[in-house]
């Protein structure tokens, strides 16, 4: 994901996992009219997400807003938006 601010690099927000949960794959990107989406997924699986916290290092030095998506094992859904 790049933007125009940032001489053609991705920008630093890329989302940290706690210690102990993976990452099933690397992130996608798809190019939109506007801008460039990104998706990464962590996989809690049995450690549980509960208490933990995602960093977002460098998010501050962006005019980017990052949209988090939770799914648990037991079906509950939500999503907010972590502004920098």
């Amino acid at each position: 994901m790049a933007d125009a601010g940032s001489g053609g690099k991705a920008p630093p927000d890329r989302p940290q996992a706690p210690r102990r949960h993976k990452r099933p794959e690397g992130p996608t990107s798809q190019e939109l009219a506007d801008s460039e989406l990104e998706r990464h997924w962590i996989d809690a699986g049995r450690n549980n997400l509960a208490g933990k916290t995602i960093e977002f290092p460098g998010l501050e030095l962006t005019i980017t807003d990052d949209v988090v998506r939770v799914e648990t094992l037991g079906g509950r859904k939500w999503t907010t938006i972590v502004h920098p």
